[in-house]
């Protein structure tokens, strides 16, 4: 009767001992899947920041070479910034004035 108590206890410690081994690999895991996605959440954070900037920074852009663009030396300089930025300055123009006339027949 004593080793069926003894292979009983053996039994039992074996299960306890493998329950708490994956109870601890189960929160190991836990943990690192948190911080990945803090790590993802800092990420997508940081995209939206630079983006927002990004965006921020072609609006101030924009405003500053709309009065530029209002002299002939504009569009008919040689200047390799002014012929890279040309054709998308007079894209976004027309685009935006494009969008002011629908917003003024509203």
């Amino acid at each position: 009767m004593q080793n069926s108590n003894k292979a009983m206890a053996n039994i039992w410690d074996n299960v306890v001992a493998g329950a708490t081994k994956a109870a601890n690999h189960a929160g190991e895991a836990t943990q690192v899947a948190a911080t990945k996605a803090k790590i993802h959440a800092d990420l997508l954070v940081i995209d939206r920041d630079m983006n927002s900037r990004k965006e921020k920074f072609g609006v101030e852009m924009y405003a500053h070479l709309e009065s530029i663009t209002s002299t002939q030396e504009f569009y008919v300089a040689d200047d390799r910034l002014i012929e890279i930025i040309r054709p998308t300055l007079i894209k976004a123009q027309r685009e935006v004035a494009a969008y002011e006339r629908k917003r003024d027949t509203m």
